[in-house]
């Protein structure tokens, strides 16, 4: 298994990791969780090569994911990343 950065290609297998795992009951829109999914992590206005979203690889099967929102702000009057 390895940690590496989540693609757009991982879009899929991770939406349905969240539907089992938050959503297990029920028939969950799938397309929507995607499209979800990869509007909050990978088209957000504020990528962050230093902090990318993760997923846990096992041989091409996504196991785990770990979302990162890196955020713009200001503290004492210098720019932070939060």
């Amino acid at each position: 298994m390895i940690v590496r950065e989540f693609v757009d290609e991982d879009v899929p297998a991770v939406a349905d990791l969240f539907c089992r795992v938050f959503r297990p009951r029920g028939n969950p829109n799938r397309a929507a969780v995607a499209g979800h999914l990869r509007d909050v992590y990978l088209d957000h206005p504020w990528p962050d090569a230093d902090g990318p979203s993760l997923v846990l690889d096992d041989e091409g099967h996504v196991k785990g994911f770990f979302g990162v929102l890196p955020f713009p702000m200001r503290f004492r009057g210098r720019p932070i990343r939060a």
